[in-house]
């Protein structure tokens, strides 16, 4: 290692003897296994070498499956409790498979010897910004922007898309720094010398580039069905026969997700004006069965958010209620003016082109009402502005992220539980930190940060909204007696 540093990277040649030391100490985990993947490559050229059943060559031989069993029986043949002891590392060993498992197989991009090689430069300059030099920090940052922005223009050409590279770049990066607090967490164990290895139970930090994927796919789901929610089945809505009901079943509204119109059309000027007509009849709007099932299908899905994240079943069913009667219309909000922006709107509206405010403005009593159409522009217009200000327009991975935040930040609730609170305050801290780690990744340290800093500020936006919202449903029910509690699931009634 020391070679290749040497005759590669010009600033580690500056380097005093002892830092060179400290950096590839710093460096080994991830060195290690990234120099062993690139042997299995060349090992496996016409195979599949990302599949984990060929990766035999890191760590030892814990990836030939024929012989880990042999292994583990070998290094605990002297312990006391061999049963205990070899459990444990079976399920150390079933745990790191997962992690280079997800590593190597969390797209259909696949890992090359360039990625490789220019992952072990990013991470000789990460590991340098922790570390006391004599040479300029500037100068090492300078190198790793350089590294990211040739590394990125290999990506996209290869890729075809600069979006869906930079996207690779920060899961590569992400999944490699996991694998070391992996190899961190293993070697402090090691050097207390003990055998009683104390069980890593999906790994805090390991779990973050794993759930982003699935954030996103959950995101996906959710626009899917949102985009196309009047298709959904009455027989669905009625399944359920309380809120227990829906929390206790295994049943998840976002599986049909490929059910739904992927492609749903805006309403035709005869369809909206039939709507309009029929709408300008009623009471309030809540009463046309059209805007009582979005409302119902909105609900149906933010809790089938929560079901999906893996933070929500390590909740007591007391603490899920009550975090989804917390949560369920903010996270909702937040939803719907993403909804906005992807469509290009000023206002909230949906794939079938209706705004809020047009819904409102179709009868005269609410129309001529000068307050009660301020307190709907706050609740429906001003919410979609500070998404509007973000430059670049906010992709899916980071609202993904952001989404996974405001579900945990419910934490600030007093009826929680103890357990649940320190769960979610973690859970939402954990996903801040991967939310800066890809602003950063994408946009350099300092615009990544500012970056961050916006992102965030939606989140306090989005509760400012929230106050809006109820503002203007308390008035609508104080002066119009419209209850949106009228028209939906007896079961959702607690949850709007």
């Amino acid at each position: 290692m020391f070679k290749m540093l040497n005759s590669s990277v010009y600033e580690f040649d500056e380097l005093e003897e002892h830092e060179k030391n400290q950096l590839v100490d710093a460096c080994f985990h991830q060195f290690n296994f990234l120099n062993c993947l690139i042997l299995t490559m060349r090992t496996y050229p016409l195979e599949c070498y990302y599949s984990v059943n060929n990766f035999v060559l890191a760590y030892g031989h814990i990836f030939d499956s024929g012989i880990k069993e042999k292994i583990i029986t070998y290094w605990v043949k002297d312990s006391e409790d061999k049963d205990e002891c070899f459990k444990k590392f079976i399920d150390e060993m079933d745990e790191l498979i997962h992690l280079i498992k997800q590593f190597l197989e969390f797209s259909d991009y696949k890992i090359n010897l360039e990625d490789c090689c220019a992952l072990m430069a990013i991470t000789l300059c990460n590991k340098y910004s922790s570390l006391t030099s004599s040479i300029g920090e500037l100068i090492w940052d300078r190198l790793r922007e350089a590294i990211l922005r040739e590394w990125l223009q290999q990506l996209t050409k290869s890729i075809g898309s600069e979006k869906e590279a930079s996207t690779v770049l920060v899961y590569l990066i992400s999944a490699l720094v996991n694998l070391e607090n992996y190899c961190h967490t293993k070697k402090n164990i090691s050097n207390n010398q003990s055998l009683k290895m104390v069980g890593i139970n999906k790994f805090t930090e390991c779990k973050l580039s794993i759930i982003l994927p699935s954030l996103i796919r959950i995101l996906k789901a959710h626009n899917r069905i949102w985009g196309a929610f009047y298709e959904l089945p009455e027989s669905y809505v009625k399944k359920f026969s309380s809120f227990n009901h829906i929390l206790t079943s295994a049943d998840n509204i976002l599986g049909y997700h490929e059910k739904f119109n992927p492609n749903p059309q805006p309403m035709k000027d005869t369809e909206r004006q039939a709507f309009f007509i029929s709408l300008s009849r009623l009471h309030c709007p809540i009463d046309h069965p059209h805007i009582s099932k979005s409302i119902t299908v909105c609900r149906l899905l933010v809790i089938g958010i929560f079901k999906a994240l893996p933070l929500f079943q390590r909740l007591s069913r007391n603490d899920q209620e009550i975090l989804i009667n917390k949560q369920i219309k903010i996270v909702g909000i937040l939803l719907k003016c993403f909804n906005a922006i992807r469509l290009k709107s000023t206002t909230l509206i949906g794939t079938d082109g209706l705004t809020s405010i047009d819904i409102l403005s179709a009868q005269p009593k609410f129309r001529e009402n000068k307050h009660l159409m301020h307190l709907a522009e706050k609740a429906y217009c001003k919410v979609v502005e500070p998404f509007l200000q973000m430059v670049p327009v906010i992709e899916e991975d980071e609202f993904s992220i952001l989404m996974a935040i405001l579900c945990a930040s419910g934490y600030t609730s007093s009826h929680l539980s103890k357990h649940a609170r320190i769960l979610l305050q973690t859970e939402s801290e954990l996903y801040a930190k991967m939310l800066l780690n890809h602003c950063q990744i994408r946009f350099g340290d300092a615009e990544g940060a500012s970056r961050f800093a916006k992102c965030m500020h939606l989140i306090e936006c989005a509760h400012i909204f929230n106050r809006n919202n109820d503002l203007f449903n308390t008035y609508m029910e104080a002066f119009y007696q419209q209850r949106i509690t009228k028209q939906i699931p007896e079961y959702l009634v607690k949850v709007v």
